[in-house]
């Protein structure tokens, strides 16, 4: 367990930022780097007196800023590892902001979701421009490709939309149903993944055409190695699942009847952090 130091039952977003994992909840903004005993809170965010929670973070690698998406405000910005915090939100009419992706490959480019749409920046969150084409509502979560960030893919509950542009124009996946979606995770090669109802589905050509991994794994989070696409973990109700390439079946692999809420792979020390609700 690393969760010491934090509320467990708070923990609501994760990303990995500057050699820090950085989790996000109603209570603020925390960290903790590989070799700490305990979580460390940043400073004070904006809205969060006001109910919000942070639901979404994205780290920007090239500008080294952090941006929050905070349920029920708006948009945080920080440029000093979330020791201060600022109001970025101009252009963005959506409340319930739940999700914030950046884009790998230029500073200063991110996506932000929120209920009624997604909204894109290209200047550090300064001004945000609501994207065309998507529906009008049932926004559930955000994917960028991590070689090719033009691709992006937004998961709503009328089922997986693409956009090879950057967002300026978006097709509903073919070969994927238009159903819920509950998780999408990318990987490098192409490999995009996507969970529904019971179902995760896997795309080795940027979303073109699809494969299911299995059948009756309910994933709430999905999480990929970039250095293995064939390796990815599922997080459910009924904890941490494994796909096993091998014998094409998803295996159980910890965190038994714990509610796993979002997964978060570390690369760089082989680890994987859950996010469970208790």
């Amino acid at each position: 367990s690393r969760s010491s130091g934090i509320r467990a039952a708070s923990i609501e977003s994760l990303v990995y930022a500057g050699g820090r994992v950085v989790a996000g909840g109603p209570g603020g903004v925390a960290s903790i780097a590989p070799a700490d005993p305990e979580w460390v809170r940043s400073g004070p965010l904006p809205y969060l007196g006001g109910g919000g929670t942070v639901r979404g973070l994205a780290y920007d690698t090239i500008g080294g800023a952090l941006y929050g998406a905070v349920y029920g405000a708006g948009l945080v910005k920080s440029v000093d590892g979330g020791v201060t915090w600022l109001t970025k939100s101009q252009g963005i009419n959506s409340g319930g902001l739940s999700d914030v992706i950046v884009d790998p490959s230029a500073a200063g480019t991110a996506y932000a979701m929120g209920q009624s749409g997604v909204f894109k920046t290209t200047t550090g969150g300064d001004q945000w421009v609501a994207l065309a084409g998507l529906p009008g509502s049932g926004f559930r979560n955000l994917a960028i490709d991590p070689e090719i960030p033009l691709n992006l893919y937004v998961g709503t509950a009328a089922g997986l939309f693409v956009s090879s542009d950057g967002g300026a124009a978006w097709v509903r996946a073919p070969g994927l149903p238009a159903t819920d979606v509950t998780a999408v995770a990318t990987a490098p090669g192409g490999n995009v993944y996507v969970a529904t109802s019971g179902n995760v589905y896997r795309s080795i050509d940027s979303g073109a055409a699809w494969s299911p991994l299995g059948s009756q794994v309910f994933a709430k989070a999905l999480a990929a190695d970039p250095s293995e696409p064939g390796t990815l973990w599922a997080g459910t109700s009924n904890g941490v699942w494994a796909w096993d390439e091998g014998s094409g079946s998803w295996q159980a692999i910890g965190l038994a009847a714990t509610d796993v809420q979002k997964l978060l792979w570390v690369p760089e020390t082989s680890t994987l952090f859950a996010c469970t609700r208790v």
